[in-house]
């Protein structure tokens, strides 16, 4: 009530549980509906799944609140999201993942404020979220249009019909026209909508029907540098979804991808300028040798946990200026 100056907790569900959306009724603005989730992410568990997976309704600004029923699922679920209709405030949309494969276990409609919800279809969402639910959760309702509802996976979904039918609403991720895993939809008072990815920002001025990649922005994630010890002006560095990728400060918006998946540790070989190191996600290795890639993961037992981003260094003794020491790679 002070601009932020002062907070209070007014929701609190469990030690590993918080609120992963948050919309209030423009019309009524002490009306707030709040979804929870079970999160807890450390090095020695991963807990994205449980009992406060729900939808909760305050109606005098957040003071006390209600678990909402009537419809919705009451089960062990994962992420959950919620979303109200602007032009019309009694219709709210909200989504569910499954805790067993982390795939949609449903999306439901309310039109009487939250007081009742039906289930929409989702059979055409079948594998929308490709089996890692946790990392969405975003239901978006178009401000001008009630009936047109968008979720974010790793393609983006929408329904014209209140869920009534679903179709995708971004190219194939395979195609890289616009990047795979979707997380937010912003849409602007000129009708223009945006698009967060894991890739950067995309901008549609037809109702998502085509996409624009809005470039030049300052935004890669990058986990881990390197430079080249045969040009000291080449670097490269491993990205979050964006691969591995270099390049140099004089053509600082063209950096090619040399590989995939989710960068991390990048290493040159100092005794032979044809060969390179990149890991990706979960520890694997993988070696060019000419521009050619095979990865190098023998002898380390992938039953056990691995780091998501686990180290990969070069033993300093590697370096041989005549060029007939071969390098140590080491791992954890």
């Amino acid at each position: 009530f002070d601009g932020g100056a002062n907070w209070d907790q007014v929701l609190y569900l469990s030690d590993q549980a918080g609120i992963s959306s948050l919309v209030f009724n423009p019309a009524a603005p002490d009306t707030l509906y709040a979804a929870g989730w079970d999160r807890i992410r450390s090095n020695t568990q991963s807990i994205v799944s449980g009992d406060h997976s729900r939808i909760y309704r305050s109606y005098d600004g957040g003071d006390s609140w209600e678990t909402l029923t009537n419809g919705l699922p009451q089960e062990y679920m994962s992420r959950a999201a919620i979303d109200i209709s602007i032009s019309n405030p009694a219709v709210l949309y909200a989504s569910f993942v499954a805790d067993e494969d982390m795939q949609f276990y449903g999306i439901y409609k309310s039109d009487d404020y939250g007081d009742s919800w039906t289930a929409t279809n989702v059979s055409d969402l079948d594998g929308a979220l490709g089996g890692f639910g946790w990392y969405f959760g975003m239901v978006r309702v178009n401000p001008l249009d009630e009936y047109n509802v968008t979720v974010a996976g790793v393609e983006l979904h929408s329904s014209n019909t209140g869920g009534g039918s679903w179709f995708q609403s971004t190219p194939d991720w395979w195609t890289y026209s616009v990047h795979a895993d979707m997380h937010d939809v912003a849409y602007a008072p000129s009708g223009d909508i945006y698009l967060a990815t894991d890739g950067g920002l995309y901008h549609s001025t037809n109702n998502m029907a085509t996409w624009d990649y809005i470039s030049y922005l300052p935004i890669t994630q990058l986990y881990r540098i390197s430079v080249d010890p045969f040009n000291d002006e080449i670097y490269s560095g491993g990205a979050q979804d964006n691969g591995t990728m270099a390049g140099n400060y004089e053509n600082i918006d063209s950096w090619p991808r040399l590989y995939g998946g989710d960068g991390f540790q990048s290493l040159y070989d100092p005794n032979n300028e044809s060969v390179f190191y990149a890991s990706t996600q979960n520890g694997n290795f993988n070696r060019s040798t000419g521009g050619f890639w095979d990865g190098f993961n023998e002898g380390i037992n992938g039953d056990e946990r691995v780091a998501w981003d686990a180290p990969l260094i070069m033993s300093v003794f590697a370096v041989s200026y005549t060029h007939l020491t071969l390098p140590t790679i080491y791992s954890v």
